[in-house]
């Protein structure tokens, strides 16, 4: 319908006329790969050479968490085996012929980082580790890690063994869905048994900072010669939370003073938003061809994140090739959210009701209409 034009296009306190750069404040930071992102939309907000692989050390424990949860009850019974007891470095002091929980493994597993308890659960759930790691590989390309491979269930050094700063963050922020893998990693310290001893096993988490902050809530440390200092965090301030991925930092404390930068510097500039529910109004639109105006609701829920000192621009643009009668649900344009040249967030608009065209006589009183308008006006504009 080429000859459609537009009367009124009123968006629901939708149009902001300001637009913002993206974020782009330098953070000077010693690792050589980080990331932070926000969780529930996956927005990347800062990153320095987050999509070169590098290895990963024990932040490879959280795949081994979520694998385990997904495939596990938390409250079956394993018994350990030799293997798992010889892996060595850090460990829980698991003996052969144990039996223990899978939670209290999973203890064991992301607040000491116990090796032995990471093929201990990979044992449980697939029968071998090998059989496990197969299963790794594959849950990584399901999460869209694709620049990740795995070697082992524990993370120590392996030449395929590898993974990315923005890879372990789509990891963690599939295992976040999981609220046992959350109330584990945000716990500071875990009594779980020691059969034979006269004292439970105390296991306290090796991330300094869920001491340190009441805003962080996990969720795994790292260290190897050859993977250096790693840490995955999870910062929570009202709706916002945060991950900041750090891989490779040269000591502990310049691993620490990394991930602080990059969750002050998110918890201070990003603003998260629902601009649109999905079935909420968003337009009122008026068509020269259409019998009356009808609302435009939205096909989804829309929910952006940008810099609070920069708001973003929406806008609703209508189809010019609609044509009638209109369905209730068919779509008549979209919702675009915008950051200077980046796009936020895209939704189509669909009608919210059945739309007749107007009839044959309508359109022609409507365009005489238009003609003795503009007739009108040039008499008066030649008389004048």
């Amino acid at each position: 319908m080429k000859k459609a034009t537009f009367l009124i296009l009123l968006v629901f306190l939708l149009v902001i006329n300001l637009s913002f750069p993206a974020f782009s404040e330098e953070i000077k930071i010693s690792a050589p790969s980080a990331v932070l992102m926000e969780v529930e939309t996956g927005k990347v907000i800062w990153e320095k050479n987050s999509n070169v692989k590098r290895p990963m050390a024990s932040t490879t424990k959280i795949m081994t968490a979520l694998i385990a949860l997904e495939t596990l009850p938390v409250d079956k019974v394993v018994k350990v085996s030799k293997k798992a007891t010889e892996i060595g470095e850090a460990e829980i002091y698991l003996t052969e012929g144990e039996t223990i929980t899978v939670e209290n493994l999973l203890y064991g597993l992301l607040l000491r980082s116990g090796n032995d308890a990471a093929v201990a659960l990979a044992e449980a759930s697939a029968g071998s580790e090998k059989n496990f790691v197969k299963r790794m590989n594959r849950r990584a390309t399901e999460i869209g890690a694709l620049n990740t491979h795995f070697a082992n269930s524990h993370g120590l050094d392996g030449s395929k063994h590898y993974t990315t700063a923005y890879d372990l963050a789509l990891i963690t922020r599939e295992a976040l869905k999981n609220n046992i893998f959350r109330r584990i990693v945000s716990t500071k310290e875990k009594n779980i048994p020691w059969p034979g001893e006269p004292y439970p096993r105390h296991l306290e988490n090796h991330n300094k900072l869920l001491f340190k902050r009441s805003d962080v809530k996990g969720v795994k440390t790292g260290y190897t010669s050859k993977a250096g200092h790693c840490l995955v965090s999870l910062s929570r301030k009202g709706d916002i939370e945060l991950l900041a991925v750090v891989l490779g930092a040269p000591t502990s404390e310049d691993c620490y003073r990394d991930t602080e930068l990059l969750l002050d510097y998110g918890l201070s500039h990003v603003v998260k938003k629902r601009v649109a529910e999905k079935g909420e109004p968003v337009a009122k639109i008026f068509l020269a061809d259409a019998q009356k105006s009808f609302e435009a609701v939205c096909e989804k829920d829309v929910l952006i994140v940008y810099n609070k000192d920069e708001p973003p621009v929406v806008d609703v643009r209508v189809d010019t090739s609609i044509k009638f009668p209109l369905k209730k649900g068919e779509r008549v344009g979209k919702l675009v959210v915008r950051t200077g040249n980046e796009k936020l967030a895209e939704a189509d608009i669909l009608s919210s009701e059945d739309v007749k065209g107007k009839s044959f006589l309508r359109k022609a009183t409507g365009f005489y209409k238009r003609i003795w308008g503009f007739l009108i006006n040039l008499v008066k504009s030649i008389l004048s």
